[in-house]
C-alpha cells in the first residue's frame, strides 16, 4: 500500500493554516486549495479516482471517489474489491461521467456537487490519463 497526500476537494472542509508546513512535509504545492479549481484537472479530479484510485472507506465500504460520504458500491471486505468494482451500479457510473449512459437514482453521483459540471462535459478518454 502506497500512502499518497491529496488536496482535500472542498477547502472549506479542511482549511490550511500553513502552506508552508504542508510544502515542507509532503511536498504539496497547496497554495491553490483555497480557491475554487479553474482548470479541467482540478475539476475532474475527484471523478477520476473511480479508474486509477477508487476510494475504499475505514469499514471497507467503496466510495469510488474522495467526494462521496453518502452511498456506496458495496464492501471490499465481504465482497472484494474485484467484485465491487466489476459490479453493474460501478461499471454504469463510469459510463454515465463519461456520458455513455443516464444518470440514476442509485448512483451515488447524481447527488455530488460535482456532477452537475461533469453532466454537461463528460469525462473524455484524455481526461482518463491526467495524472493524480
Amino acid at each position: 500500500m502506497e500512502f499518497r497526500p491529496k488536496q482535500c476537494w472542498d477547502a472549506t472542509l479542511a482549511p490550511v493554516d500553513s502552506f508552508d508546513m504542508i510544502f515542507r512535509e509532503t511536498g504539496l504545492d497547496v497554495s491553490s486549495a483555497q480557491y475554487p479549481p479553474a482548470d479541467r484537472r482540478m475539476a475532474v479530479l475527484p471523478c477520476l479516482l473511480l479508474w486509477h484510485s477508487p476510494q475504499i472507506n475505514w469499514d471497507g465500504r467503496l466510495l469510488g471517489c474522495c467526494v462521496n460520504t453518502w452511498q456506496d458500491f458495496g464492501n471490499v471486505f465481504s465482497d472484494g474489491l474485484s467484485a465491487c468494482m466489476d459490479s453493474e451500479r460501478y461499471q454504469h457510473t463510469k459510463k454515465m461521467l463519461q456520458g455513455k449512459a443516464g444518470p440514476r437514482d442509485d448512483i451515488p453521483c447524481v447527488r455530488c456537487p460535482r456532477f452537475a459540471g461533469i453532466s454537461k462535459h463528460p469525462l473524455r478518454a484524455q481526461d482518463l490519463l491526467l495524472p493524480l
